[in-house]
């Protein structure tokens, strides 16, 4: 006896063997970009030479000059001694927390943004350093700045655990990131933490980021044993843009 309700239809076996590639392939692609979110170095050594002319525009990248790196200079007037640039790119903005009271380096996990950096601010020390945090150096730091590169990171608790050891006692982490309220846009939802996809930079290039809220960052941090003090808001035509965020080891 046939169940005639459980034959078999080549036609059928055709839309379900086509169907199971379509989500193998649409797998593959979102693991691509899943590789590219975790470690977009490889993205920023192939348009280094792109991102280094922007950074030094000033006209272009108006509102960094004249709006956010003030608020981040102003946040850390007080702190002298060593000085960290986490994700220095191409050393534009480093060279903005030079003074004498402080010995300031740089590092980046692209080693082509790394070279340029090394070629146009030569009494800058820039060392190498990977995406998780870990820097190739003994030294400990008073101070250890991540301007723009918080978002980026899907794993925050591993670079945070990491920066911390390079912070001595007492010293602090001083970070950027666009604000919640700004990368909240892309959710339904009021979410904590997510992933989104934006343009970085003016030039029409994207990169998945990561949204976090204040709550979200607090507590990654705390962690970290690392106490915020002091949050300030960047806005740019009334709206907030910027987050700032300078934070103590405890």
């Amino acid at each position: 006896m046939t169940d005639k309700g459980h034959q078999f239809d080549p036609d059928d076996f055709e839309t379900v063997y086509f169907q199971t590639f379509e989500a193998i392939l649409v797998y593959f692609c979102y693991y691509k970009i899943m590789i590219d979110v975790i470690n977009p170095v490889a993205y920023y050594d192939e348009w280094a030479d792109v991102f280094a002319k922007q950074a030094s525009n000033e006209k272009a990248n108006r509102f960094e000059y004249e709006k956010n790196m003030p608020s981040l200079l102003a946040m850390s007037e007080s702190i002298t001694g060593d000085v960290l640039d986490f994700g220095c790119g191409a050393g534009n903005f480093s060279v903005m927390f030079q003074r004498q009271d402080r010995v300031v380096d740089g590092c980046d996990p692209s080693n082509n943004l790394l070279g340029i950096a090394r070629e146009s601010h030569q009494a800058i020390n820039f060392i190498s350093c990977n995406s998780d945090g870990e820097v190739e150096t003994d030294k400990t730091y008073d101070l250890i700045i991540a301007k723009l590169v918080f978002h980026y990171v899907v794993d925050l608790d591993i670079i945070l655990s990491n920066l911390s050891s390079k912070i001595k006692e007492g010293g602090h982490l001083l970070f950027s990131v666009p604000h919640p309220d700004k990368t909240q846009r892309h959710f339904n939802s009021n979410i904590k933490e997510g992933m989104y996809v934006d343009e970085v930079g003016n030039f029409g290039l994207t990169l998945t980021m990561v949204h976090r809220t204040l709550d979200r960052l607090g507590t990654l941090f705390a962690d970290s044993n690392l106490d915020i003090v002091e949050i300030v808001t960047v806005y740019d035509n009334e709206k907030p843009k910027r987050l700032n965020v300078l934070t103590r080891k405890l």
